[in-house]
């Protein structure tokens, strides 16, 4: 529990000895360079980062030491920038830490609220074990008193003494119980505390963590440069990847405003996190929707074979000892293929957002939420049901992305109506000149009943073995609301996989649509239902097929 501090302690009072060996490796023409994160563009997965950092150095040849490189950093990706001097040579010193020689006051004073809250843990777990050391010994003089009362050497003794000893026995064992009672009893409230304070010691050390400096493993960066003039004032950008150690996602609030005018608006935000070992300060920030770290090349396709072959023999009861001959079967071999699965990302088409304000965020333990800005469009605001199961129809919004964006997909969409939240779903996405559709939650008003009329089948069960089938069942939407709905009722019709099974189907309402979104057999009607109507619709099918065949 203690080990962050210690590192911080440890750090600080050794800084000096840490420096010493640190500048007796850099070479007295050697120019420390103070650097730090101003550029981050952020991908789905993972960031590219720019560090930067100023020198002043007297013409001639110098080395230009960096230190503070993350380890998250790929130092394959690096890109070096020296403006005011010519790069000779780069060298990277991988490991150590690299400690600044002030801690930050903050950072000092979150560390002593965190011993704080830890010396109240000790001192309430010592309290915890010297209470648990009362109930104990309380038990063990319980114990000896019990196999003083068991002692054969007392039965012979006068009554009288004997009287005594039992009641100075009772008397004391009800002491020591009660005694063993009262010291369990304080230990559990002491529990109970500990508790609490586990807590407050996680809160510390989230809190430390946001403002201490981090003493994992740096990398330093040794630069060769030369400078023609007198004195060059310059500047070095460094630019590296960090494959896997932030990231961001879009989150939106999508409120559908009712009305003459039905209006949908959609505030875009995105939530970013990094972990890549080190707090951004004042960092200019940029969202990109590619994802760097995908394939870059489309798979290798091989070329299909197929072969003739017999098929195995298959023994039967009467057929044990026969030989069994059939025609022989065309089998496709499996096709080889390459790599994994493929998206392409063309340049073309990736979307960026750069954020006007700088950012800074802490390494594991900010999540932030930065807004980019409020859509709106218009509406087709309708109810949609089944005809499956009893319920309700739910409120429905239909708009085409009318932009120049792509709505990107996200997993976390709150949803209002009239400002008021009504639930939480995910979003797949919608790109310019597409068509969507939101749910809004069910509406309580409009009824949905679904009752089997007649049935008259054989056997009853998943399979029926007779030779035909007759259902009939009555779909009843009632709209108690004062209000018209537009209804969208969704349904199936059952279909034929072979010619020898006909069916036979009716219905009181001719759908509207048939094979919905391409989907075979999946129906739906459209009607409006005024308040206090009633919409009934029966269905009846007939199944028949050759006798001994099974339905399935």
């Amino acid at each position: 529990m203690r080990i962050l501090p210690a590192l911080v302690l440890v750090a600080t009072t050794q800084f000096v000895a840490a420096q010493t060996a640190i500048s007796q490796q850099i070479k007295a023409d050697s120019i420390l360079v103070s650097n730090r994160v101003v550029e981050a563009i952020v991908y789905p997965e993972g960031a590219e980062i720019v560090r930067s950092g100023s020198f002043a150095a007297p013409a001639g040849r110098h080395e230009l030491v960096l230190e503070g490189i993350p380890e998250t950093a790929e130092l394959s990706s690096l890109r070096i920038e020296i403006d005011g001097a010519q790069l000779l040579y780069s060298k990277i010193h991988q490991g150590g830490p690299q400690l600044p020689a002030d801690p930050p006051e903050e950072a000092i004073e979150a560390l002593k609220a965190l011993e704080e809250v830890q010396d109240r843990v000790a001192a309430l777990e010592q309290e915890a074990r010297s209470l648990r050391l009362a109930s104990d010994a309380a038990e063990a003089e319980v114990t000896f008193l019990a196999q003083l009362g068991d002692n054969g050497d007392l039965a012979g003794g006068d009554p009288e003494a004997l009287r005594s000893v039992a009641q100075m026995i009772g008397a004391e064992t009800r002491r020591a119980r009660q005694s063993a009672l009262e010291a369990e009893a304080q230990a559990r409230l002491v529990d109970r505390q500990l508790e609490w304070m586990e807590l407050e010691v996680r809160k510390a050390e989230a809190a430390l963590n946001m403002v201490a400096f981090d003493d994992r493993d740096r990398h330093r960066l040794v630069l060769g440069i030369e400078s023609a003039q007198e004195v060059t004032n310059g500047q070095v950008n460094l630019t590296y990847r960090s494959p896997y150690s932030a990231g961001w996602a879009p989150v939106y609030d999508m409120t559908l405003i009712r009305g003459e005018t039905p209006m949908l608006r959609i505030e875009r935000s995105v939530l970013v996190g990094q972990e890549t070992g080190e707090n951004w300060t004042d960092v200019a920030l940029q969202l990109s929707t590619l994802n760097p770290s995908e394939e870059l090349e489309p798979p290798l396709v091989w070329s299909r074979s197929y072969a003739l072959e017999d098929p195995a023999p298959v023994a039967s009861p009467r057929m044990m000892n026969e030989p069994l001959i059939e025609a022989p079967v065309i089998a496709e071999e499996a096709p080889s293929t390459y790599g994994g699965s493929y998206q392409s990302v063309p340049a073309g088409l990736a979307v960026s957002y750069a954020y006007d304000d700088l950012v800074s965020l802490s390494t594991n333990a900010d999540l932030l939420r930065l807004r980019l800005d409020q859509m709106e469009f218009p509406v087709e605001v309708y109810a949609a049901a089944s005809d499956t199961t009893d319920g309700t129809a739910y409120l429905m919004a239909r708009f085409t992305n009318s932009g120049q964006e792509e709505l990107l997909g996200s997993n976390v969409t709150a949803r209002f109506v009239d400002g008021t939240f009504v639930g939480q779903l995910g979003f797949a996405g919608l790109v310019p000149g597409d068509e969507g559709e939101l749910a809004f939650g069910p509406i309580d008003g409009l009824q949905v009943k679904v009752r089997q009329v007649a049935r008259s089948d054989g056997d009853r069960g998943l399979i029926s073995r007779s030779d035909s089938m007759r259902r009939v069942e009555e779909v009843e939407l009632r709209n108690l609301t004062g209000e018209v709905w537009p209804v969208e009722l969704t349904g199936a019709r059952p279909r034929s996989e072979h010619d020898s099974l006909t069916i036979d189907w009716r219905t009181t309402h001719p759908p509207t649509l048939e094979d919905v979104d391409g989907e075979p057999g999946i129906l739906r009607w459209d009607f409006d239902l005024a308040p206090g109507e009633v919409w009934t619709n029966r269905i009846e099918t007939e199944m028949a097929w050759p006798d001994g065949k099974v339905l399935r």
